[in-house]
């Protein structure tokens, strides 16, 4: 795949959902950045990745970013990355926000980043053994290729076929 992704927060969902978009994607592409740096450095480990020192750090390069943290820590996370994603947005090489925080729609998050890419998933339970189901929705800013790459990622390891459809 050759994409580069990055999971900010590597609790249980995050490292969930990492362990499945290993098998589309390169170990080496993946990292990890959390509060809790032996958290990431754990999961990282887990799945031969790297480690961020910053959520920032994460979204300097990513092609995706995965936004795996408690509803109540995404604010403080999506005002610490705004920086970072302001220059790349400006650079013309955004990169893709996927957000799987509750009360957290595409509209709320791209109040916080005007213009962000930004794809919402929810999975669902089983997701944490890798039997689980993935809802996609993506901002009409994500491209479609970048919604199909990102549906390619989230099929590896769920359930071994993608039978999915995007909303609008």
């Amino acid at each position: 795949m050759g994409t580069t992704i990055a999971c900010i927060g590597a609790g249980n969902m995050g490292s969930a959902l990492m362990r499945g978009i290993v098998r589309a994607a390169k170990a080496a592409d993946i990292g990890f950045a959390d509060a809790d740096g032996e958290k990431a450095a754990v999961a990282a480990a887990e799945l031969g990745g790297r480690v961020y020192v910053s959520n920032a750090a994460a979204v300097e390069k990513a092609g995706y970013v995965f936004l795996a943290v408690k509803p109540q820590a995404l604010g403080a996370v999506l005002d610490e990355i705004a920086p970072a994603v302001g220059k790349r947005s400006a650079g013309g090489d955004p990169p893709v926000l996927v957000s799987m925080a509750a009360g957290w729609g595409i509209g709320k998050i791209q109040s916080a980043l005007p213009d962000a890419p930004v794809a919402r998933i929810m999975p669902n339970t089983p997701a944490l053994v890798s039997k689980g189901m993935i809802a996609l929705a993506a901002s009409p800013e994500v491209p479609r290729e970048k919604t199909e790459e990102l549906k390619t990622m989230l099929a590896g390891g769920w359930c071994g076929r993608s039978r999915s459809r995007v909303l609008p």
